[in-house]
C-alpha cells in the first residue's frame, strides 16, 4: 500500500542537509589545510553538527528548535564517549577517528537525504489510491 502526505507535514529536511554540508566541507577541507584556527573551527562545526544530524535523521520532532537541540546533544556525546575510548584504550589518534565519525555520518545523512522527508508526528497517514481501506 502506497501512503500519501500533504506537502506541509514534511519536516527534518534542514538538519539533514546542515549535516551533510558539514561534512562535505570538512571532510575536503580538514586534512588539506595546515594546522591553525581555521582547520580548528571547521572540525568543531562538523563534530558538533554531523553526528548527531545522521541521528536525529530517524527521529521525528514537531519543534525544529527540539531537532537542533538534540542534534547537538547527540554530537556531543559521541564526540566525548570517542574521546574516552581513545583514552582508555591509550590510542589517541584523532584523526582517524574524525573520518571515521565523518564517514559514518555521512552514509547515514546520505541515507537520509535519499529516503526523502519524514512526516511529522502528527501527520495523518491515507492511501494514495484510496484501495485497501476498510470502514
Amino acid at each position: 500500500m502506497t501512503a500519501t502526505m500533504p506537502a506541509a507535514s514534511w519536516r527534518g529536511r534542514a538538519t539533514v542537509q546542515a549535516g551533510l554540508a558539514a561534512v562535505a566541507l570538512v571532510a575536503s577541507l580538514a586534512l588539506a589545510l595546515p594546522d591553525g584556527p581555521v582547520r580548528a573551527a571547521l572540525t568543531l562545526a562538523a563534530v558538533l553538527v554531523a553526528p548527531g544530524a545522521a541521528v536525529t535523521g530517524f527521529t521525528r520532532f514537531t519543534e525544529p528548535t527540539t531537532e537542533a537541540i538534540v542534534a547537538l546533544t547527540a554530537s556531543i556525546t559521541v564526540a566525548v564517549f570517542a574521546g574516552q575510548l581513545m583514552l582508555w584504550l591509550h590510542q589517541w589518534r584523532p584523526e582517524p577517528l574524525f573520518l571515521v565519525v565523518s564517514l559514518t555520518s555521512a552514509v547515514a545523512l546520505v541515507h537520509h537525504a535519499r529516503s526523502g522527508p519524514r512526516p511529522s508526528p502528527g501527520a495523518t497517514i491515507r492511501p494514495a489510491s484510496g484501495k485497501g481501506t476498510t470502514s
